[in-house]
């Protein structure tokens, strides 16, 4: 593992292959692994916009942070995936929906 960080209730970690790897709560489908299972073992994150059961995950992340029922990761592209909990729009979709796997935040009007 290269970095971790901690939510309220869950744990993400970063490996060192670039992928991402959640367990803990997963009330609010923060892990993104697709479900709302939580988990006592850490699971893989899946790639943007895919469906439970996941067949691709996130890879070549570069870093990883948690909130309080939400995760974030800087992909190698230097934008953003988010999952999670999305009541306040904490996930930058321009939605305020729960999101089971990760989703592009999108980019900034200019």
């Amino acid at each position: 593992m290269t970095a971790v960080a901690a939510g309220y209730w869950h744990s993400l970690a970063l490996r060192s292959d670039g992928t991402v790897v959640s367990w803990g709560s997963n009330t609010e489908s923060q892990l993104g692994d697709g479900t709302t299972i939580n988990r006592a073992v850490p699971v893989r994150v899946c790639a943007v916009g895919r469906t439970a059961p996941c067949t691709r995950y996130l890879v070549l992340i570069r870093a990883v942070s948690a909130g309080v029922w939400y995760s974030l990761a800087l992909q190698p592209d230097y934008t953003v995936a988010a999952w999670g909990h999305n009541d306040f729009f904490q996930l930058g979709d321009g939605t305020h929906l729960t999101h089971p796997v990760p989703v592009q935040v999108l980019a900034p009007r200019t």
